[in-house]
């Protein structure tokens, strides 16, 4: 009668996602009635409100992974997850959004590909956020600023664009400033097709700029950041 009595409680709590349904569920002791708990937290599970998904993933969590039909209470409880990581993502709460992803990453064999689309672009708008950061300080002349901004920069045609930028921009400017110019032809990437003109402007503008080699060897140091 206990047993019974223990079941029902427990299948009662998982039912309305209960926040004490993990006591409830920890004193069953039958097959059948771990079996019955299952049975019910699954089909509660099926559809759920987004206010009720916290909530679930708490009563999942709370059933031994040892209970009958682990593989489909994992396979749901990383489904709820990944919903409860596009709210966030919608949200823009990220460090919510990669909490939630990391969870339902470690439940599965793979990587969630829903979660890995959104770093990519994730990844996209800050790549793209930097290329504008270092382009705003080329339009100011503050190279320093500049090479240490275009360091940051990821994607290569996005690399590849700012520094064809800064070359016409160092041409435009080698008579009002010289030591812009020289500055940023001389922290030039080496792996970009116009490197080796790069150069030769730096060399050209090299007698009529007077910089300090600390000056320069911080220029260069940022390039290679």
């Amino acid at each position: 009668k206990r047993e019974r009595a223990n079941i029902k409680a427990a299948v009662t709590a998982v039912g309305r996602l209960d926040e004490g349904a993990a006591g409830h569920v920890a004193v069953v002791s039958s097959k059948q009635g771990r079996r019955a708990i299952v049975d019910r937290a699954l089909l509660r599970t099926a559809t759920l409100k987004a206010k009720e998904r916290e909530r679930a993933v708490a009563m999942l969590r709370a059933i031994p992974d040892d209970w009958p039909r682990a593989k489909e209470r994992r396979h749901r409880l990383r489904g709820i997850l990944v919903a409860i990581a596009q709210s966030d993502f919608a949200k823009k709460r990220i460090d919510a959004f990669e909490g939630r992803c990391k969870e339902a990453e470690a439940l599965g064999p793979s990587k969630v590909a829903w979660c890995t689309a959104a770093r990519k672009r994730l990844a996209e708008q800050a790549d793209k956020a930097r290329f504008k950061d270092a382009l705003a300080f080329l339009a100011k002349g503050e190279a320093a600023l500049f090479v240490e901004a275009a360091s940051r920069v990821e994607r290569k045609p996005r690399v590849a664009a700012l520094w064809a930028k800064a070359l016409r921009y160092a041409k435009s400017v080698v008579k009002t400033a010289p030591e812009t110019a020289f500055a940023i032809m001389a922290a030039y990437p080496p792996n970009l097709k116009d490197a080796a003109k790069a150069r030769k402007l730096a060399e050209a503008f090299r007698p009529i700029v007077k910089l300090k080699p600390p000056v320069l060897t911080q220029l260069a140091d940022s390039s290679k950041a």
